[in-house]
């Protein structure tokens, strides 16, 4: 039972280390066949040998490279020294991303008297229209196993002005080249160089102004791969054959190779945002959606305003709390006094009777003027003064003086 899952384990183990193995070789084979063109690069598809022919070429007049937008080195050189007549300037890339200005800018530098060498897979738009060249991809026309399968695949020059030994086919066995040049307006001083397989147009000259275009239609033409196969650096000196006898300057590129997939540089993040079709239906659907909430959302809102109910009228209640209050502390006497000098105030707005005094008419007056029965207004009479004179009360004859003065002043009950 051990020695059966220690095999598993050692089985187990023995797989997970071939698909690590398996991993790096597939990510190792990716990154040597990685299509760079770069100077520097020494792989298959790296650029080490095109820029090193150009160098050791043109030894005697000496090279540079430059690492901007070509309007931008434009604009600099021709502020600073100026920009001449039989100068090159080469471009080896898988794609040329060049845009208006810097489209424009070529054009405009080679038609005076320049010549400019484009080795490359792909040109943008813009400089498709500003150079009156395009370069298609021909692969749809293979069948599948065609695209699939490797085979000898190559350009041959035609051109007749070239010197004889050139003047044949440059070959390397990988997956075929499918590029076709094509020119988008036929001029008289436009030239084929060379074809590719099928006699597809691969490679032009093209006469622009007082300069001249190179365009091969192919960057794997300018790989280590390719020019290290039998003579195929030949191809190379062909196309440089076309430059000046003696060039008045050499610039290598080193902008576009570095970024076959640049984007403008007023490419902002919302024009990025609408490039992607699920991004810009999202975007333009939480457009919608913010419209018509701010539509249905236009009417005023008001929030409900609450019934309140009505003021309650507490001086009957507070009076009733404080004479609850005088009562349990048992001051009967205080009570009376101040019920005396209601009903006092009562009779004097009411019935012009003079406030209680000694007189022994007072009774009399108050029985006249109310109608109180006489025996009760002077029993009122006495328990008045007795009120005022600050004696002491009892219950009873609290509620008896009560009970006499709300006869008269009803809202003495108050």
């Amino acid at each position: 039972m051990v020695l059966t899952k220690l095999r598993n384990i050692l089985l187990l183990g023995a797989c997970m280390l071939l698909v690590a193995c398996q991993q790096n070789n597939t990510s190792a084979d990716n990154l040597i066949l990685r299509k760079t063109y770069s100077p520097t690069d020494k792989n298959p598809f790296g650029g080490f040998l095109a820029h090193a022919l150009v160098d050791s070429t043109w030894s005697f007049i000496g090279t540079s490279s430059n690492n901007q937008a070509f309007n931008r080195w434009y604009n600099q050189r021709e502020e600073n020294e100026g920009i001449g007549t039989d100068e090159v300037y080469i471009i080896m890339a898988e794609a040329v991303e060049a845009y208006e200005q810097e489209a424009t800018t070529l054009r405009r530098y080679i038609e005076r008297g320049n010549t400019v060498l484009i080795v490359t897979d792909r040109l943008s738009e813009v400089l498709t229209e500003t150079l009156n060249f395009q370069i298609k991809d021909e692969r749809s026309s293979l069948s599948f196993l065609q695209r699939l399968r490797m085979a000898p695949t190559g350009v041959s020059l035609t051109d007749s002005l070239l010197p004889s030994q050139f003047r044949r086919s440059y070959e390397y066995f990988f997956f075929p080249m499918a590029n076709r040049a094509v020119l988008t307006k036929k001029a008289d001083t436009s030239v084929l160089v060379g074809v590719g397989q099928g006699q597809t147009e691969n490679v032009w000259r093209l006469q622009i102004g007082r300069g001249q275009l190179i365009v091969a239609a192919n960057a794997a033409l300018a790989s280590n791969y390719f020019l290290s196969q039998k003579s195929n650096y030949q191809l190379l000196q062909a196309l440089m054959s076309y430059f000046p006898v003696e060039p008045a300057s050499i610039t290598r590129d080193a902008f576009y190779y570095k970024y076959p997939y640049r984007q403008p540089e007023d490419y902002s993040v919302f024009q990025a945002l609408l490039a992607i079709p699920p991004l810009r239906w999202a975007f333009w659907i939480l457009v919608c959606m913010g419209i018509l909430w701010v539509l249905s959302n236009l009417r005023r809102q008001q929030k409900m305003i609450p019934v309140l109910a009505p003021n309650v009228n507490s001086t009957v209640n507070f009076i009733q709390t404080i004479a609850q209050l005088y009562f349990n502390k048992q001051d009967h006497g205080n009570i009376a006094r101040k019920i005396s000098a209601h009903f006092t105030d009562h009779l004097r707005r009411n019935y012009y009777i003079q406030p209680l005094t000694d007189s022994r008419d007072w009774p009399a007056v108050l029985s006249r003027k109310t109608g109180m029965p006489l025996p009760d207004a002077q029993r009122t009479t006495e328990l008045m003064q007795k009120a005022q004179a600050g004696e002491a009360f009892s219950a009873s004859e609290l509620l008896e003086l009560h009970n006499l003065v709300t006869r008269v002043s009803p809202a003495a009950q108050r």
